[in-house]
């Protein structure tokens, strides 16, 4: 499969364009500004060493319009020519954001080829006067650091949604919804097992923790050690939270489970002798308090 850059759609579908008043005209007009900057991502997403990036420049830049771009907005050293120099990239369902050009650049690349091996899949686009919005399955392997959730090596398949806002020939604003909360419910997910496989049952009195907005309750729990014990965990906050452990130690795996308001999860541990962190992995909700002590003996 030929490679897609980041968020941003390889072509526009036959009839994708939705959304009156889309003339041909601000289709093409939307069309023209996120094409150029997806023929730049692709260029400097690949995998290529400096030379061979060179050579690539050399032979297709002056038949795709690569050299007609003027010096700051040409293709180097992986960023994104086409984004504004204010550019703003924000994950709504997190409430995390990122401005600047590199920066957004940087993220965008950092995600597809660091944390993850990965493309996404265009699955429709609409376009208007001075916007955008695209729907798109991110499909990969879980290769690197994602939100503290350390390389699983998970196949992921996470739709999402892109609103972009144009402006001059620029991209000024990404708009993602969905991909935050999608990915860590995905590479958090407890795969069930299967059939005639048999399961370890609790060994301790079943233990429940409640996520507020911005506190775990309680704040102290002990568990016996390399023991399976259940804990229930029950998001009544406004938000999203998760509860997050690093590391169990050695020979256990940290555990991250993903609750949105409302909802109610269980999470199993095994943990070795020792005092650990759990935590809320929110940007903000850590340094805002949200943090307690698992004790092991």
């Amino acid at each position: 499969m030929r490679y897609q850059p980041a968020l941003v759609p390889d072509r526009f579908a036959a009839g994708a364009c939705h959304v009156p008043p889309c003339t041909p005209r601000l289709r093409d007009r939307a069309y023209r500004t996120l094409r150029r900057h997806s023929r730049s991502a692709d260029c400097c997403a690949r995998r290529q060493s400096r030379a061979r990036h060179l050579r690539h420049h050399q032979r297709r830049g002056d038949a795709r319009g690569h050299r007609r771009l003027p010096r700051r907005t040409r293709c180097a050293g992986g960023h994104c020519p086409f984004f504004s120099d204010d550019v703003v990239l924000e994950l709504v369902d997190v409430g995390q954001h990122i401005q600047g050009r590199e920066a957004v650049a940087d993220a965008i690349v950092g995600l597809h080829q660091q944390a993850f091996d990965a493309h996404p899949q265009i699955t429709n686009l609409i376009a208007s006067e001075g916007t955008a919005a695209v729907e798109a399955v991110f499909i990969g392997t879980h290769t690197g650091e994602f939100v503290g959730i350390p390389a699983t090596g998970r196949d992921v398949a996470v739709p999402y949604a892109v609103f972009y806002d144009l402006a001059d020939g620029e991209i000024t604003a990404l708009r993602i919804h969905g991909f935050a909360t999608g990915m860590v419910a995905a590479l958090t997910a407890v795969a069930s097992p299967a059939a005639g496989t048999p399961t370890v049952g609790v060994a301790s009195e079943a233990l429940s923790v409640t996520l507020n907005d911005i506190y775990f309750e309680p704040t102290w729990l002990e568990i016996p050690a390399d023991t399976d014990v259940t804990i229930t965990l029950i998001n009544t906050g406004t938000g999203s939270h998760t509860f997050s452990i690093n590391s169990l130690g050695p020979g256990h795996t940290g555990v991250g489970p993903f609750l949105l308001a409302g909802q109610t999860r269980e999470v199993t541990l095994n943990a070795a002798p020792g005092e650990y962190e759990f935590y809320c992995q929110i940007p903000g909700h850590k340094d805002a308090g949200m943090v307690g002590t698992l004790v092991v003996r």
